[in-house]
């Protein structure tokens, strides 16, 4: 997936990596149950997110579940680039699902 949007990540302040579409939705949801799909198979309940890039990556990454944490929920550090799938389980609605590419 390439994203129009894409920066290089340098010093100084975020800006947006191939990921920044899965950022700017699971940050939308913050607060609504989010089914994350990675592509290892893993499925991941999702309430909130905070997300970051490191210096030299193409990617975001993002950290579910920890402020405010949820409890009986596992705080969950993801690379965007590990997400193949986002669904509303209210109503079984893909938000996201990553172009077989």
């Amino acid at each position: 997936m390439k994203s129009p949007r894409h920066l290089p990540q340098g010093p100084g302040a975020i800006v947006p990596g191939f990921g920044i579409e899965i950022v700017e939705l699971l940050e939308a949801r913050n607060g609504l149950m989010t089914l994350i799909e990675l592509a290892n198979g893993q499925a991941i309940e999702a309430y909130d997110t905070a997300a970051g890039r490191d210096m030299g990556e193409d990617w975001e990454h993002v950290t579910l579940n920890a402020s405010p944490p949820v409890d009986g929920r596992d705080t969950h550090w993801v690379m965007t680039s590990d997400i193949v799938r986002i669904l509303d389980p209210t109503n079984g609605a893909t938000l996201y699902e990553r172009d077989a590419a």
